[in-house]
């Protein structure tokens, strides 16, 4: 149906950073990369699982899945550990395999390569890949 008067939209002020409800019994520790659970909640990035940012701050869920939320980044452009890394890998697709780890293969798709510092070390560009598992 279309409008019949004007309407405010609340608006996201923080692009960059969401809070998230934290899966029971985690411990989610600063700088991890994140996923969601088939339940909705997030934790220590799990692949397979859809992507859900990078852990702004360490947070511990409790015995109830949601009681606690965790901020996490789930924009912008981070340095990252990637073994073998090259700077032909400038462009390419980077899947997350673990909660502190990066590949150029993988079923969670986490960002884009954006820079390359050596041979294990590369910036990852998160922009596009909130809420996903495979690249877009």
């Amino acid at each position: 149906m279309a409008l019949s008067a004007a309407r405010d939209l609340p608006r996201l002020v923080d692009q960059d950073t969401r809070e998230l409800p934290v899966v029971a019994s985690v411990v989610i520790y600063k700088g991890a990369l994140l996923s969601v659970r088939s339940s909705g909640y997030v934790g220590p990035l799990a692949a397979g699982e859809q992507f859900a940012g990078i852990a702004y701050e360490s947070k511990t869920g409790t015995g109830t899945n949601g009681a606690v939320k965790v901020r996490a980044y789930v924009r912008g452009t981070f340095q990252h550990a990637l073994g073998s890394a090259a700077v032909t890998d400038l462009g390419d697709d980077a899947f997350g395999t673990a909660d502190d780890a990066i590949a150029k293969a993988g079923t969670t798709y986490v960002g884009k390569i954006v820079g390359f510092i050596d041979g294990s070390t590369v910036f990852l560009d998160i922009d596009t890949a909130f809420g996903r598992t495979a690249a877009p």
